[in-house]
């Protein structure tokens, strides 16, 4: 109970990117510590959904988020505007 509390008190500090890749690489080292210290024996969908797992946690680690439709997103710098979408967006 108390390594549970901390971890999750732990990833409450992370930013939500970060977090959300921990999240998914638990079930990974997971397999892998069973891997190397019960010796478990890995099929090849496990090998590749692994694979998988760890390709996708870099693509989000090392992508940049994008506006949608001239917001920012958050922690990004703001979006300059034009004088028209200023007016267009007062009324």
């Amino acid at each position: 109970m108390l390594a549970y509390l901390t971890g999750v008190l732990a990833i409450r500090r992370l930013s939500p990117q970060v977090a959300g890749v921990l999240a998914c690489l638990e079930a990974v080292v997971a397999t892998v510590l069973a891997w190397v210290l019960l010796r478990e024996h890995l099929s090849a969908p496990q090998l590749i959904g692994g694979a998988v797992v760890l390709a996708g946690a870099f693509v989000a680690q090392t992508s940049t988020p994008k506006a949608v439709d001239g917001q920012a997103v958050a922690g990004s710098a703001p979006v300059a505007r034009t004088a028209d979408e200023t007016a267009g967006q007062a009324g």
